[in-house]
């Protein structure tokens, strides 16, 4: 593994690069929490610990969560023995209120009952405390890619508000992020994938326990192409595409929604502090 100045982490010995949607969401997430104290953080879908290892650089105490044992071996490669980190194949008794941040990204659509998910991810953060979220966005979206990927479903704006107010959060940010370049890679990532895919009433359910397993961590695809965009060239472009991304994140036109919401305190505790 080496960190690259600008993309972070990359493990081409394991076939694994940053894909460019995931440094157009990566650029999101650090643009938030750059502000805030490091504190606890709890990331469920760590996938291969990029960020994990990330927050651990930053300050922040870490504990992980992966199902996937593909992902987790990754994870483990690329955060070593940090004590900071803690990489879990579960949940783990013991952390209602215990964190003060949670990330979730390109999780919760991999979860039916997405509700019960929220509440969960609320009862283990403080009073106060930080959801950091992304999802596809826009249902008309739905492709090849989703199904192959063990998506059940891809959220609009005013749902994915109405069901974080449900279980507890209050919104504070939300953008739709990649627009314009994830719009014109995604064609390539649904040509890859279809053929593959089944009707979602006909999937079978080991199908989407496999895209589960991999989504995240299958990058051979985007290691053929990292020559193309890790380049003074393709270095230039992906910074104005973040630009792109920041301008247009208000018009709903990108692929995902990217999401800041605070636990509202339903009880005890302190309110989240500000850095400084």
């Amino acid at each position: 593994m080496y960190v690259h100045p600008q993309f972070g982490p990359v493990l081409t010995e394991e076939q694994w690069v940053p894909a460019p949607a995931y440094l157009l969401r990566r650029a999101e997430i650090l643009r938030a929490i750059e502000p805030l104290p490091p504190g606890r953080l709890l990331e469920i879908g760590c996938g291969a610990g990029t960020l994990t290892f990330e927050m651990a650089r930053r300050g922040f105490r870490v504990d992980a969560v992966e199902i996937s044992a593909a992902a987790r071996g990754i994870a483990f490669l690329v955060n070593g023995n940090d004590p900071a980190v803690q990489l879990h194949s579960q949940p783990q008794a013991g952390w209602d209120g215990v964190f003060d941040y949670l990330f979730a990204f390109e999780v919760l659509e991999h979860i039916e009952d997405d509700q019960a998910a929220l509440a969960q991810w609320k009862a283990w953060l403080k009073p106060g405390g930080l959801l950091f979220l992304s999802v596809p966005a826009h249902a008309r979206r739905w492709a090849a890619d989703d199904e192959v990927v063990g998506h059940f479903r891809r959220y609009e704006r005013d749902d994915l508000a109405a069901r974080l107010a449900r279980a507890g959060f209050d919104v504070r940010t939300m953008g739709c992020y990649g627009f314009p370049l994830t719009s014109l890679l995604r064609p390539l990532r649904i040509r890859k994938y279809r053929g593959l895919s089944l009707h979602p009433t006909e999937r079978d359910v080991q199908d989407g326990e496999d895209g589960n397993r991999m989504s995240g961590v299958e990058r051979r695809a985007e290691t053929r192409l990292f020559r193309f965009y890790d380049n003074p060239a393709g270095r230039l472009a992906m910074r104005v595409a973040d630009l792109l991304q920041r301008v247009f994140s208000r018009t709903g036109l990108g692929d995902g929604w990217f999401v800041t919401a605070t636990a509202r305190d339903t009880g005890p505790g302190a309110p989240f502090p500000a850095k400084g």
